[in-house]
């Protein structure tokens, strides 16, 4: 059976002056950890979006001892940021069985 339950996305448009966008971007980043960026008017350059696509792919086709380097459990990692491997975390533990399939 599915989960009724569904996540607002933050919908942040930056087409206009919008003075609130940076406060705006900073409020999502914290506390979803995810934004859509409606309405740049190639605001961000399609190369840089390609590369960071690029750079993305290129890191989860690494090795895991290069991941690991950069594990949320490493020195080098923040409270909660840094590489976990599969199968280790459940995002809804009382909601899940099995972990999660993600890197």
């Amino acid at each position: 059976m599915a989960n009724s339950l569904q996540a607002q996305i933050p919908v942040i448009d930056i087409s206009h002056d919008n003075v609130e966008a940076p406060r705006q971007l900073l409020d999502a980043a914290t506390k979803f950890g995810f934004i859509y960026i409606a309405n740049d008017k190639g605001a961000i350059d399609p190369g840089l979006i390609a590369a960071m696509f690029a750079l993305s792919r290129e890191f989860f086709a690494s090795p895991v001892d290069v991941k690991e380097s950069v594990s949320i459990r490493s020195n080098q990692a923040g409270k909660n940021h840094g590489w976990l491997s599969q199968g280790v975390e459940k995002l809804d533990p009382a909601g899940q069985k099995q972990p999660d399939v993600k890197e």
